[in-house]
């Protein structure tokens, strides 16, 4: 990862991860650690983010987005809850 961040001129601290603390989610690893990084304060409105995952074989996608935060509307929840 270090040798990527490298390569595209990325500071370090902008890379948010959270395998050591999760293991292999799967599918599931880009909505995971982008709540973790939003739990974390670690985003902002007008924050440009990139979404980049592998899977088995062959199997990669990268997204870009830019981060905003909706507001809370009457009676919505702001996180899911489990029983």
């Amino acid at each position: 990862m270090s040798q990527v961040l490298t390569d595209a001129d990325a500071d370090p601290k902008q890379l948010f991860m959270t395998g050591r603390t999760y293991g292999n989610t799967g599918a599931a690893s880009i909505p995971i650690t982008l709540d973790a990084a939003r739990t974390a304060s670690r985003l902002h409105d007008g924050a440009h983010i990139v979404l980049a995952s592998i899977g088995a074989g062959m199997t990669w996608g990268t997204a870009v987005l830019r981060w905003q935060t909706i507001p809370q509307q009457p009676g919505c929840a702001t996180s899911l809850e489990f029983p």
